[in-house]
């Protein structure tokens, strides 16, 4: 009896201390918690049993620890911003190598969201931001310039960014994306070097964001 009192304490201590961590848990790590370049695929998929195959032919597979691949995480109402949010982690060699976490949204309201976004992203990777632009759906109608909080660390490059609705699209919706990429990364020498946006795009996308920079300035200091 005793045995089995001391056991039912133990995983009550067991279990009180997960809690109390997951309330410790804020900000990007609500949807991104243990993803970083060079995650082993196994500590990825045992910090995220909600996580699918991204390949579509193995979409429905149980993902299994000993059958890395890429993977998918999907949300109808993420813990971090409640919107729509999906997550894609590619894998080389059995770890990270690759990171894009998108959320959307169909509301106008978006000051908010993107005061809470930009900050959690400031505070996983710093403020010592370097200001970039890029274009998206470049060489299309919709092509437009948007303004790239971008981080280059030794281990990855980190980008977070807002693109605004377009009004093109029957079904208008906004977008925040936040990304992780190894150094050197062709896509990334491709938006940033090889098919930069213009002077005149870059002041226009940074202008845009005087209202969000404002706020993030003023988190800032109550800090």
């Amino acid at each position: 009896m005793k045995r089995r009192l001391l056991t039912v304490m133990c995983c009550y201590c067991l279990l009180t201390a997960v809690v109390a961590a997951d309330e410790n848990v804020s900000g990007l790590d609500l949807v991104l918690r243990g993803i970083s370049m060079g995650a082993k695929f196994g500590d990825v998929v045992a910090a995220h049993p909600e996580a699918a195959y991204g390949d579509a032919a193995i979409h429905d597979v149980a993902v299994s620890p000993e059958q890395p691949g890429s993977l998918l995480i999907t949300h109808d109402e993420d813990p971090f911003l409640g919107l729509r949010a999906y997550a894609n982690v590619g894998f080389k060699d059995g770890v990270v190598y690759e990171l894009v976490a998108v959320w959307t949204s169909g509301t106008e309201e978006m000051a908010d969201l993107c005061k809470r976004f930009f900050t959690a992203a400031i505070q996983r990777h710093g403020h010592a931001y370097l200001r970039e632009t890029m274009l998206v759906h470049p060489r299309t109608p919709e092509e437009r310039p948007v303004a790239v909080f971008a981080w280059h660390e030794k281990d990855a490059a980190a980008l977070a960014f807002y693109t605004p609705a377009s009004p093109l699209d029957p079904h208008p919706k906004s977008a925040l994306t936040y990304a992780q990429f190894t150094p050197g990364d062709p896509f990334l020498t491709d938006i940033l070097e090889t098919n930069p946006p213009t002077d005149e795009q870059c002041k226009e996308a940074w202008e845009s964001m005087k209202s969000i920079l404002s706020a993030l300035e003023v988190v800032k200091q109550d800090k």
